[in-house]
Parts: structure tokens; sequence; C-alpha cells
């Protein structure tokens, strides 16, 4: 092989191996506060991640931040719908709803503007006792086809580099 097509040869892997796209995966992180206006033992603030944002949820991997310690949230964004946690389940007539339940048990209901949590956005509930703020974040993740392009030109510039090393 001529010391050109060796080097021809090596700038085509490494162009190959450098172009490795990544996929952006997408998560939402919600946090949750409640004040505790109606019952003051019950101020919280946790927060929990998603990866879409759907019309309704019930989270129950949650991270505490402070406050009295959540063990479920729930979450409907349909005018009238009914949302759930391991604690009851309630509708608030023509608004979308959240609730709350406490490790202890007891729970919170609060009513929010219908079509609230379908966006990143701060959503506070219509008492204001309830505040969900949902954050975007990105992280990147290599795709399987990329990074074989990265492998196979690895494995075929080990035997041109020697080559180029013969030529020398």
């Amino acid at each position: 092989m001529s010391r050109l097509k060796c080097q021809l040869l090596i700038i085509a892997l490494l162009v190959g191996g450098l172009c490795a796209t990544a996929a952006h995966a997408q998560e939402y992180t919600y946090t949750v506060i409640d004040n505790g206006t109606v019952f003051p033992a019950d101020a919280t603030d946790f927060s929990f991640t998603e990866s879409t944002l759907a019309t309704s949820g019930d989270a129950t991997s949650i991270t505490q931040i402070s406050g009295a310690s959540a063990a479920d949230f729930g979450w409907n964004s349909t005018a009238s719908a009914s949302v759930s946690c391991s604690d009851g389940s309630a509708s608030f007539g023509g608004d979308a709803a959240a609730c709350i339940a406490y490790s202890g048990g007891a729970g919170t209901f609060e009513s929010f503007t219908a079509g609230s949590f379908l966006a990143p956005g701060s959503y506070t509930s219509l008492a204001g006792d309830m505040t969900v703020t949902i954050q975007e974040s990105q992280t990147i993740v290599p795709e399987p086809p990329s990074l074989e392009l990265l492998g196979i030109s690895l494995l075929v510039l080990t035997p041109v580099l020697w080559c180029k090393k013969r030529l020398a």
C-alpha cells in the first residue's frame, strides 16, 4: 500500500470516528413545596424525576428536601379529573389536581388551573398552598451505532498505523 493511500485511509477513519453522534435524553425534575398554610405540620419540600411530561402520574421515588416526609405525589392536569395518592383520591370540578400522601398516613389535595404540569414552569395551587416547579434537564447518551463506528475505526486504525510505520 502506498504512503498516500495509508494517509488517506487514516484521515477517513479518524473523520468517521469523530463523527460519532449522541442522543439527548430528556428528564424533568419536579420540585414540590407545600407551605403548610392550612396544616403547618404538613409543610414539606421534595423532588422527583420523570422521563416525560405526562398528563397525570403518581411518583413514589421521592427525594425529601425538608419538612414533613412525603411518601407519594399524584397529579392530573385534566379539568375535573380525579387524582389519587396512597391515602385516597379527589377531583375538583373544572380544575386540575395534585395530592401529597405523607409517611404518617395523612394527605393533602390541592386544585390547580386545568392544563397545569404540561410544560416546564412553576405552578401554584388556586389556594396558594402548594407550588410545583418543573425543570427540564438533558443528559447526553452515546448512541450504539456511534460507539460501534468508533470501535471499528480503532480496530482498523491499528494495522494502518503499522503499515505507515513499515513504510517510514
